[in-house]
């Protein structure tokens, strides 16, 4: 419902809502609209991979961790690094 209608960047912290209420798959879907209308920062698109991990979707959490440490530093990268 409110996800239709929802700025990226209330996307970015639905996501990680729906994270830290240990729903990966919906919390994978908020943050995949994020980081497709731009609106996901390197710390969101890091967690957002991390789940992307625990759901055992390895290509694209290798692509989105590829993305990140192509991008500007933020306080996760060696841990983005490390992921890859």
């Amino acid at each position: 419902r409110f996800a239709g209608t929802a700025t990226p960047a209330q996307l970015a912290v639905l996501g990680g809502l729906l994270a830290d209420l240990e729903a990966p798959q919906e919390a994978v879907e908020a943050y995949a609209r994020a980081v497709v209308q731009g609106g996901a920062s390197p710390a969101e698109r890091y967690r957002y991979a991390r789940l992307l991990i625990g759901l055992d979707r390895r290509d694209a959490a290798k692509r989105e961790l590829e993305a990140i440490v192509a991008g500007p530093a933020f306080p996760d990268l060696e841990g983005a690094r490390k992921a890859l």
